[in-house]
C-alpha cells in the first residue's frame, strides 16, 4: 500500500512535468491549498472565540446544599434566618456607632495605638487602653445586650440545622457575610465573658464560652473550607479565653464542672474532608462554566467569573483563541479530581504521617496550563494543619480544666495526667502532633504557689523541655524545630 502511494506521487510529479507544470508551481499550489485550509480554520477559530458559550447542565448549587445537609439534623428547625438576622443587627449597631463617633478615618490623633476606632472590644481587657476607648467599648456592649443579638447567639449556638437556600448561578459568586458576622458575635461574647469573670458571675462566664463554641459549631455546619477555617478560629477564641481565665482567676468548682462539659469533644463537627468535597463541587461548577459543549476551554468565561482573577479577566472574547493551548474539560476535571481525592486522603492520615513542610503535602504536579485547577486548589497543607492545631487547642484546654478540677477537689495538682482518669477525664486526650502525648510537670512558683507546665513537643516530635518558640505557634511548623508548644504557663 505504501509503495503504491509513493509510486502515485512520483507519477503525479512526472505528469506535472509532462503537462508543463514545474515542481515549484506544484509546491505553490500545495502551499496555497494549505493556506486556504489554515485561513478557513482560523476563521472558524475566530468565529468560535467570538461566540463560545459555556455548557451548563448540572445544578451544583443543589449538590452543595445536599452536602451541607449531611451531618446536620434534618428534622430540626433551620436557623439560617436567625444567623442572618444576627449579622444584620450587629452591622446596624456598628453603623450607629460610626454615625455617632465617626469612621476609622475620623480617629483623633491621640487614639490608642493598636485599637480600632470607634469601637474595639479589646479595650475592655487592655490595661493601657484609654478611658475613652473603654467607655465606647462598654457603651457598645450595652447596646448589643439590649438588642436581639444575645438571644440570636443562643439560638444559633444551639441550632441543630443551619442551611442556606440553594445557590443559583455560579458558586464562585457566593457571598458568605455570616461567617464574618459570627466572628464579631464571638468577640462580643468574649468581652462580656471577661466582664462577667471580673464581676464573679461564673454562670455568665461559662454561658459566654459555651456560646463562642456554639458559634464555631454554627460556622462548621457549612461544608465550605472557609466555614471550616472560621469555625476553628472561633473555637480557638473559646479555648484561649478559658485557659486565660483558669490562670487569672480562682474558678469555682461548679464553673469548672460546666467548663468540662463545654469542652467535651463534639462528634457532630464536620471534618475537613467534607470541605474538600465542597471545594470539589466548586471546582466542577467552575469547569462547566468555563468550557463549551465540546469541552473546549473559554478563557473569557473563566475570567468573567467573580473572584477568580483568571485568564481572560477583562479581555474581549477574541482572547478565547488561547484555548488551543489549554487542556480540555475532561482533562481538567481528571486532574482536579485527582487533586481533591488526594486532599481527602491526606486529611484522614494521622499528623505523624504528614510531618514536615506543608508545601510537600500534595505530591501531585499540576502543570501551569491547567489554569482552573491552579486557581481552585486551596492551601491544602495549611487547611489540614489548621484542623490539627484547633484539635490540639481544645484538648489541651480540656486537660487544663481537668487539672483545676483535681486541684479544687484535692488541694494539689496530680503527679501525672493519668491521675485525672477516670474522675476528670475518660482518658488522657491524644496530642495530634505527637505520639508522646501532652507532657506535664508539676511544680511551684518562687512564691511557693503550686503550678505546672503543660506542653506539646510540636512538629519536630522531640521533647525540648518546654523551650518556647519565638512565635507561639512556630513549634507546630518546620521552622520551630527545637522548640515546644507551651500551654501553661500562659504568656501574654
Amino acid at each position: 500500500m505504501g509503495n503504491r502511494g509513493a509510486n502515485a506521487a512520483v507519477s503525479c510529479i512526472m505528469h506535472a512535468h509532462r503537462r508543463g507544470i514545474s515542481t515549484f508551481k506544484a509546491l505553490l499550489i500545495v502551499l496555497g491549498i494549505f493556506l486556504l485550509g489554515f485561513c478557513a480554520w482560523s476563521g472558524w477559530l475566530v468565529h468560535w472565540a467570538l461566540n463560545a458559550t459555556p455548557a451548563i447542565s448540572i445544578d451544583y448549587g443543589q449538590k452543595l446544599n445536599e452536602l451541607a445537609l449531611t451531618r446536620q439534623d434534618g428534622t430540626a428547625k433551620n436557623e439560617y434566618d436567625t444567623l442572618m438576622r444576627l449579622g444584620s443587627t450587629l452591622r446596624q449597631i456598628e453603623d450607629e456607632f460610626q454615625q455617632k463617633y465617626g469612621r476609622a478615618s475620623d480617629a483623633p490623633p491621640d487614639w490608642d495605638a493598636g485599637l480600632a476606632f470607634p469601637v474595639d472590644l479589646g479595650a475592655v481587657e487592655a490595661a493601657a487602653a484609654s478611658p475613652k476607648a473603654k467607655a465606647i467599648a462598654l457603651e457598645y456592649l450595652e447596646r448589643v445586650k439590649s438588642s436581639t443579638v444575645p438571644a440570636d447567639i443562643r439560638t444559633v449556638a444551639e441550632a441543630g440545622l443551619i442551611l442556606r437556600p440553594p445557590v443559583s448561578g455560579a458558586l464562585i459568586n457566593l457571598l458568605i457575610p455570616e461567617l464574618g458576622d459570627s466572628r464579631k458575635a464571638a468577640r462580643y461574647s468574649r468581652a462580656r465573658c471577661v466582664l462577667a469573670a471580673e464581676a464573679g458571675d461564673w454562670d455568665a462566664v461559662t454561658r459566654a464560652i459555651a456560646d463562642i463554641r456554639g458559634l464555631s459549631r454554627a460556622a462548621n455546619r457549612d461544608p465550605l473550607l472557609i466555614g471550616y477555617l472560621v469555625g476553628i478560629a472561633i473555637d480557638a477564641q473559646a479555648a484561649d479565653l478559658a485557659r486565660e481565665l483558669l490562670v487569672k482567676h480562682d474558678v469555682p468548682p461548679a464553673a469548672l464542672d460546666r467548663l468540662a462539659e463545654v469542652f467535651n469533644e463534639d462528634a457532630t463537627r464536620r471534618p475537613v474532608s467534607d470541605s474538600f468535597d465542597a471545594e470539589k463541587i466548586f471546582f466542577l461548577d467552575m469547569c462547566q462554566r468555563s468550557h463549551d459543549a465540546s469541552g473546549r476551554f473559554i478563557p473569557s468565561a473563566a475570567g468573567g467569573l467573580a473572584g477568580t482573577g483568571g485568564p481572560g479577566a477583562g479581555s474581549p472574547p477574541i482572547a478565547n483563541v488561547l484555548a488551543i493551548a489549554m487542556p480540555s474539560r475532561a482533562q481538567t476535571e481528571e486532574m482536579g479530581l485527582r487533586v481533591y481525592e488526594r486532599m481527602k486522603e491526606l486529611s484522614l492520615r494521622p499528623r505523624g504521617e504528614r510531618r514536615g513542610s506543608t508545601d510537600d503535602y500534595l505530591g501531585i504536579e499540576v502543570p501551569q496550563r491547567y489554569i482552573i485547577v491552579q486557581l481552585m486548589i486551596p492551601a491544602v497543607g495549611k487547611a489540614i494543619g489548621a484542623g490539627d492545631q484547633g484539635l490540639q487547642q481544645q484538648r489541651a484546654t480540656r486537660v487544663m480544666v481537668a487539672l483545676e478540677r483535681y486541684r479544687a477537689a484535692r488541694g494539689a495538682y496530680p503527679e501525672d495526667l493519668r491521675s485525672l482518669v477516670p474522675a476528670y477525664l475518660d482518658g488522657v486526650p491524644a496530642d495530634p502532633y505527637s505520639d508522646l502525648g501532652f507532657l506535664y510537670k508539676r511544680g511551684e512558683t518562687p512564691e511557693r504557689r503550686a503550678t505546672y507546665t503543660l506542653y506539646s513537643v510540636g512538629d519536630d516530635n522531640q521533647d525540648n523541655a518546654g523551650a518556647r518558640a519565638r512565635s507561639e505557634y512556630d513549634a507546630l511548623r518546620v521552622e520551630g524545630k527545637g522548640t515546644d508548644m507551651v500551654f501553661m504557663p500562659v504568656t501574654k
